[in-house]
């Protein structure tokens, strides 16, 4: 387990559990997205790893199936 400081708020990651609750950055840190509380989101650990490139609502669009 690792222990971070995102904002304030303690995270601990799990990488031994994929469906773990994970803060998520929804502006990612490499657009330019803060550690500050307004941009995370909770989601597991699957997600937030294959969220990739793609913007928060457009990849929680794209799980919905709401584009087909």
């Amino acid at each position: 387990m690792e222990e971070g400081d995102a904002g304030g708020l303690k995270r601990r990651l799990d990488t031994r559990r994929p469906q773990a609750a994970t803060l998520e950055h929804l502006r990612r840190r490499a657009d330019g997205g803060k550690e500050h509380r307004d941009n995370f989101a909770v989601a597991c650990k699957k997600c937030n790893d294959s969220r990739g490139r793609h913007d928060w609502l457009f990849y929680a669009s794209l799980k919905r199936d709401e584009f087909f």
